[in-house]
């Protein structure tokens, strides 16, 4: 093999290596992209919960703001068997744990707050104000939470059990 023949051989392994390089840094940066996507949207949805927190609190904490908006009836979550006033403030409350919990479902590993969700599902105000309002929340969210729901529905277990530690359809 002459020189000219293996600096040619040469040049076209550092042409395929390059080209592997140029591959695996594709790979790499949209991975990278699609870690960054994820990212800013847990941020965005956060935000969102953080921003729902500061609208509401008032709502729970005035003696004022419940009393404006239940004469406006602008909003109704449900009623709970309260009065008009003491279902808004409940609602907002109920709306601001919500978005926490939805916060969390997307930060923390799958089914993490499974048993915060059935105990909401296992109590009347809770599965009355799911069913009212649950077309606020994030499609992923809604969709967990619905499972949740028709598991809870074909094995009924009451608030204090899933309190205790015990899951839909468990015995002892």
């Amino acid at each position: 093999m002459s020189i000219a023949e293996f600096a040619s051989f040469l040049g076209g392994i550092s042409d395929f290596v390059g080209s592997v390089a140029v591959v695996i840094s594709l790979v790499y940066l949209a991975k990278q992209i699609k870690h960054a996507k994820q990212e800013v949207a847990l941020l965005g949805r956060q935000t969102r919960a953080n921003h729902a927190s500061q609208v509401l609190n008032p709502i729970v904490s005035s003696s004022e703001l419940a009393p404006i908006f239940a004469k406006l009836d602008l909003i109704n979550y449900g009623s709970f068997g309260l009065s008009k006033e003491e279902s808004i403030r409940f609602g907002a409350w109920f709306h601001t744990w919500l978005q926490a919990e939805q916060g969390s479902f997307y930060l923390l590993p799958k089914g993490a707050h499974d048993p915060l969700l059935n105990w909401m599902l296992a109590t009347p105000a809770g599965a009355e104000f799911w069913k009212k309002n649950k077309g606020v929340y994030d499609a992923e969210f809604v969709q967990h939470v619905e499972e949740l729901r028709l598991k809870m529905d074909a094995a009924p277990i009451s608030s204090d059990a899933v309190l205790a530690g015990k899951r839909a359809g468990q015995t002892s």
